[in-house]
């Protein structure tokens, strides 16, 4: 992501030019260094889906602000992260904690 919001090289294509300034989580983006946050409802990429943000500030040699690296780990992989949690104890229960102080339980597939 550049410094302006605007997603510069995505993994999908789609993505590309779309710019995330007016999101709730933009200054989160801009401002976080080596940190993963939960976050549900990140539109305009994910709407009312949970996924985890993976955020790096990108610079060069000589410190200047080049942009934002953001991975983004999509639902079907948290799902299974907390499925594995889950199966080292049973009568156990597995969150996840969102920056807005709420929690999400695991949603398990029957």
């Amino acid at each position: 992501m550049r410094p302006d919001g605007t997603i510069q090289i995505a993994s999908q294509q789609g993505w590309e030019g779309i710019s995330l300034a007016n999101s709730q989580y933009y200054q989160m983006l801009a401002d976080s260094n080596d940190q993963t946050f939960a976050v549900y409802n990140f539109p305009p990429l994910y709407n009312n889906q949970l996924v985890l943000v993976t955020i790096a500030q990108y610079r060069n040699e000589d410190g200047s602000h080049h942009g934002v690296l953001v991975g983004i780990t999509e639902q079907q992989s948290l799902q299974e992260v907390l499925q594995s949690l889950v199966s080292l104890s049973p009568s156990s229960n597995a969150y996840f904690a969102l920056l807005m102080e709420s929690l999400l339980p695991q949603i398990l597939a029957p």
